[in-house]
């Protein structure tokens, strides 16, 4: 595999960023550039001819990488947009309240502030499960969390979690952004009620596309509200008089317009995927972050996550100067993230252990 072909950016830049927005592969480029000339230069893109063998092709491939079935993939346009999804299906009650993951990124915490139900912070950084029994009451109706923390890139251990809410009968919403695409998860074996994930960052994706997973005994009790004309099953777009029926399962929340082209370049994105498979996809990550605690270590920097936390694909680190050295990476091409006072290294299948080395080198004996 070149990996320089199949990512351009690598040609220029060591590219530690993922986390962040991961880089479009080359493929993806191509098909996006060529749908888009296609609507320039002829226009529509026809719904059922052209768009809609990709969006079954694109569910499938998610599918099949996340180990679920298709009809229980609908997309979105990015986290806020499930999560949002997720708490308007949830029957809520007047008195009900959310646990919400103290530390969490905005994106979860913003949504269940204006959800118009109480909420309570839990830290799920350390004893997550003792933390979560000691906030919970009669009236908890919603945990939420990331499984990755954006930062600090510590794992939450959703068996554990989803299995104490499943018992406690708490719905449980996981925003997967930072996890989809690096660890490996059989979503139909998972007890919980919500995933989601935007596309844009380590699924390699365009902006504004993501999916959401809904538990199929889930969906059987939430209310189905968020639904538009394009949640129904239509054979044509010439007779709007007769309604058809809706979709099936999570489909149904696919409301209106796609994202065409972001349709066409995730699809693209989800091959790669498909083709490597999620588990030597974690192993090559895991050895580079391994690698890089390493260097980290050895110019005794402040390191986060520990070294007992579940490896994801973030490891960030802090010194007196860590702007400085911020900068001093951006300069020679090394493209991290400044985030709370830490440098957030965030590697992915695509980097190489060349650029590992030059980020040592770079890095030098900063302290």
């Amino acid at each position: 595999m070149n990996l320089k072909e199949i990512f351009p950016i690598k040609k220029k830049y060591i590219y530690f960023n993922s986390a962040s927005t991961g880089p479009l592969p080359y493929s993806s480029y191509k098909k996006i550039k060529e749908m888009a000339e296609y609507s320039c230069f002829k226009g529509e893109i026809e719904f059922f001819n052209i768009l809609k063998p990709v969006i079954s092709e694109l569910r499938k491939n998610i599918a099949k990488f996340f180990e679920c079935k298709e009809e229980e993939i609908g997309f979105c346009k990015n986290t806020s947009h499930g999560i949002l999804l997720s708490l308007l299906s949830i029957p809520f009650k007047k008195n009900d309240n959310i646990i919400v993951q103290k530390d969490s990124f905005p994106a979860i915490r913003v949504p269940t502030i204006f959800s118009g139900q109480k909420i309570k912070f839990c830290d799920f950084s350390n004893d997550a499960i003792k933390n979560l029994k000691r906030k919970i009451d009669k009236n908890t109706k919603v945990v939420i969390i990331d499984w990755v923390h954006f930062y600090k890139g510590y794992v939450i251990d959703l068996k554990e979690i989803g299995e104490f809410c499943k018992e406690k009968e708490i719905y449980f919403i996981v925003d997967g952004i930072q996890g989809a695409g690096v660890l490996p998860i059989n979503l139909s074996k998972m007890p919980l009620d919500f995933f989601i994930t935007g596309g844009s960052k380590w699924l390699l994706a365009p902006h504004g596309i993501g999916f959401i997973y809904v538990n199929p005994e889930t969906f059987k009790k939430i209310n189905k509200k968020y639904i538009g004309w394009l949640s129904l099953e239509w054979k044509n777009f010439s007779d709007f008089n007769n309604l058809p029926s809706l979709r099936k399962g999570t489909q149904i929340f696919e409301e209106g317009t796609f994202n065409s082209l972001g349709i066409f370049g995730f699809n693209e994105s989800m091959k790669i995927f498909v083709k490597i498979g999620k588990n030597k996809i974690y192993e090559r990550i895991k050895n580079f972050v391994l690698e890089t605690r390493k260097i980290l270590e050895a110019n005794n920097f402040q390191i986060i996550p520990n070294i007992n936390s579940q490896i994801s694909g973030i490891i960030s680190f802090k010194s007196k100067n860590s702007y400085e050295i911020y900068k001093k990476l951006l300069k020679n091409n090394i493209i991290v993230s400044f985030r709370n006072e830490y440098i957030r290294v965030s590697l992915h299948f695509f980097n190489d252990k060349k650029e590992i080395l030059k980020f040592k080198e770079i890095l030098g004996g900063e302290k």
